[in-house]
């Protein structure tokens, strides 16, 4: 995959043109272009852990900021059982 992609129309339009595969979450799939499908795993993958790097001298309050939503939305997050294709 083409690491310099910097949007999601960015990566969908790549995907397309190389005829690549790629593993997103299940909130993409309702932007998905028709041009690509969705495919559920079988077996189920786990539960995945996602981090973020911070600076650790002279931290952007605003990543900060933006990290602290993060969590706290991944504290409410309640999955879906369902993956609608």
């Amino acid at each position: 995959m083409d690491q310099s992609v910097d949007g999601v129309a960015t990566l969908f339009a790549a995907l397309v043109a190389n005829r690549q595969a790629a593993v997103l979450t299940e909130g993409i799939i309702g932007a998905l272009p028709s041009t690509l499908t969705a495919r559920p795993f079988s077996p189920s993958l786990a539960a995945a852990v996602i981090k973020i790097g911070l600076p650790a001298v002279r931290a952007n309050p605003h990543a900060e900021w933006f990290a602290r939503l993060l969590r706290e939305e991944a504290a409410g997050f309640k999955p879906q059982l369902s993956m609608k294709v």
